[in-house]
């Protein structure tokens, strides 16, 4: 969760929650209300995440917040420097690299929550390329090879793709990167022909169609095992990600 630093809690949500899921439709922050900004309207945060944490958090100080969609973390942080009543939900990372190099170290703080926990970090490779790269380490040693197709560099995959490069020098021969708006878009292009791989951020929720949408494409799941990256740590001490591998969609990995 990302709070304003002289916030302290987070309250339940107003809007008609249901309505808006079913409707795939953004939901703007109203002028003048406190919100808990959450991402895009396909987003976990907003689909499946935000209304728990208010309705966990219901009985404190805060009773009108109203849920909405944003573009992200990014967008999240900046609203909350902005308005230290708003609050949002955040990749750790993302929003860490924020705080540290950005305007938000005296502005904006990282509260842990359990709701959400670890994310999944992975690849979405087409069938071509996981033929002769099936492993992180394969693709990263012939990433000058690779086109990759990423959401913009402030977005949670082009953060953490960055993040990436710089641990992993392999990735810094990485010379062509297609950029689309989504994260599903990536997928897309993948799906299509316009790249061969992207990187995704997803939280541990199975039921997430953003799994659907990968098998339905005849694509594949290439977990990030890269102990670097694994090895990061959120403020509780929880490792920030898990390498996630393709039995979330019934996928088989290939044997190492």
């Amino acid at each position: 969760i990302l709070a304003a630093v002289a916030a302290l809690a987070l309250v339940a949500g107003t809007i008609p929650f249901t309505s808006a899921f079913a409707q795939n439709q953004p939901v703007p922050c109203p002028d003048g209300a406190s919100c808990l900004m959450t991402g895009g309207p396909s987003g976990d945060y907003f689909r499946f995440f935000a209304k728990p944490t208010t309705e966990n958090l219901a009985k404190t100080a805060w009773e009108d917040l109203v849920i909405a969609t944003s573009n992200g973390t990014p967008d999240n942080m900046k609203a909350i420097a902005e308005n230290k009543n708003h609050f949002g939900l955040g990749q750790a990372n993302v929003a860490g690299m924020l705080i540290d190099t950005g305007p938000y170290k005296d502005k904006v703080k990282i509260v842990p929550t359990q709701l959400i926990g670890q994310e999944l970090v992975f690849m979405v490779v087409n069938d071509a390329l996981f033929k002769r790269a099936p492993f992180y380490g394969t693709i990263a040693s012939n990433s000058a090879n690779v086109k990759f197709v990423l959401p913009s560099e402030t977005s949670g995959p082009g953060v953490t793709f960055k993040q990436l490069s710089e641990l992993d020098p392999r990735l810094k021969n990485s010379k062509s990167i297609v950029r689309v708006e989504s994260v599903d878009d990536a997928i897309n292009a993948v799906a299509n022909g316009q790249a061969q791989a992207t990187l995704v951020l997803q939280a541990a929720n199975p039921e997430n169609p953003r799994f659907k949408l990968i098998k339905e494409k005849g694509l594949h799941i290439v977990p990030v095992r890269f102990q670097p990256m694994l090895n990061m740590k959120m403020a509780s001490g929880q490792p920030m990600f898990v390498a996630c591998g393709g039995q979330e969609i019934g996928q088989k990995e290939p044997a190492n």
